[in-house]
């Protein structure tokens, strides 16, 4: 096999792992939003963050990998990397995830919301 085969096998495989990443990425967004209710404002907010670390995540891979050049099976490769991990256990793992944080995240923000009001008793005398 040539040498130019293994590296574009080698960028492709990079590009899949990196597509994995940022799914991975967006699941954690993606729990994060089931935990705390969100209004539109800031899920705009959040997504425009997202896509522009996506996009500085990818120009740097492209840059290390080769040279700055962007190739139609490198953006392919993080395509199939995210479509891969979604399909296969992106869905159950935010699932069980959210499920898992749920509780404890409402505890905790039960805590926080009396002990605010306490000190909100606290100052009123």
């Amino acid at each position: 096999m040539g040498t130019l085969v293994q590296w574009e096998l080698q960028y492709v495989s990079v590009t899949i792992t990196v597509g994995i990443g940022l799914a991975v990425l967006y699941d954690c967004l993606r729990i994060w939003r089931r935990l705390v209710p969100h209004g539109i404002i800031w899920l705009s907010v959040e997504d425009i963050l997202f896509w522009m670390a996506s996009a500085l995540i990818t120009f740097t891979v492209c840059f290390v990998e080769d040279a700055g050049n962007i190739r139609w099976f490198a953006v392919a490769g993080e395509a199939l990397g995210a479509l891969m991990y979604h399909y296969t256990i992106g869905r159950i793992l935010v699932k069980y995830i959210s499920f898992i944080l749920i509780t404890p995240f409402r505890i905790v923000k039960k805590a926080l919301k009396k002990l605010s009001e306490s000190f909100r008793i606290g100052r009123n005398r």
